[in-house]
């Protein structure tokens, strides 16, 4: 977690509970194992985002700074459009049962 640039274990652990938290919203234990893995995905790529962002606030016009977030947004978007693609399989497969 050091990405996170945090060492404070109370810091820590609250991101990890706000994670699983995250997680548990877009998908639960009913939901395939492939909709929940896209759901931790989805949430790791937001969370690298907002981490990003935060790290990089005071030089957010950089080149080099505008690069590595459009492409972390972009693994964002992709992360948001399989896992859209999972719950509509999902949503498939129940009405065929």
């Amino acid at each position: 977690m050091s990405l996170c640039g945090t060492e404070s274990p109370l810091r820590l652990e609250s991101l990890l509970k706000r994670n699983s938290e995250m997680r548990r919203q877009l998908a639960n234990e009913s939901n395939s194992l492939c909709t929940q893995m896209t759901a931790s995905r989805l949430v790791m790529y937001w969370l690298f985002v907002q981490v990003l962002e935060l790290r990089h606030i005071d030089d957010l016009d950089s080149p080099a700074v505008q690069k590595v977030l459009k492409q972390a947004e972009s693994r964002y978007q992709a992360a948001s459009r399989t896992y859209q693609t999972a719950v509509r399989s999902d949503a498939l497969l129940a009405n065929l049962k």
